[in-house]
């Protein structure tokens, strides 16, 4: 019976392609506030307080039977610095670990289009979007090993060469 969440849940997250932002299972980088996660996700299986330059943040993971469907691991990191004002109850970024064969190079080029920018030739295979994502690839370069959901990242300049699609 659970077979037929994982494609519901795919179709939830390729749906997020349009959004300004990357986001996944209803988590929005800079936006998603802790008693929203909690919301969503409930409880996570266990929290650890981190110190980040001058600022006290948590993080929460999920794992086990308290991460979603079709993911090993969730970990979810709180604490921004927005406008100036530090903001510990907000979302900085998202840590996906998806059990294997969840997701693969397909899959994210459907719901997210072509990365702006890739990893260099001769290094492990990562995809970068502005739109605050990283995902990287397993060894054959197909199936994905994380996926980091952060706020939208500033453009970086590109090669004037332009951008050649990705590698398979």
């Amino acid at each position: 019976m659970r077979r037929w969440l994982v494609p519901l849940a795919l179709g939830t997250i390729l749906g997020a392609a349009g959004a300004e932002a990357a986001d996944w299972g209803g988590i929005s980088p800079a936006r998603t506030t802790i008693n929203d996660l909690r919301a969503i996700h409930g409880a996570p299986s266990r929290t650890l307080t981190q110190r980040i330059d001058a600022y006290d943040g948590q993080q929460w993971i999920y794992e086990g039977p308290r991460a979603p469907t079709g993911i090993l691991r969730m970990v979810v990191d709180f604490g921004l610095l927005l406008r100036g004002t530090y903001r510990p109850d907000i979302v900085r970024a998202v840590t996906l670990e998806p059990k294997p064969g969840i997701f693969n190079v397909d899959l994210v080029l459907q719901g997210w289009g072509v990365p702006q920018r890739e990893s260099p030739a001769g290094q492990p295979i990562a995809f970068f979007y502005e739109s605050g994502l990283l995902v990287t690839f397993a060894d054959d370069g197909r199936a994905v090993t994380s996926m980091v959901f952060t706020p939208a990242q500033a453009s970086a300049p590109t090669p004037a060469s332009g951008s050649a699609p990705p590698r398979r």
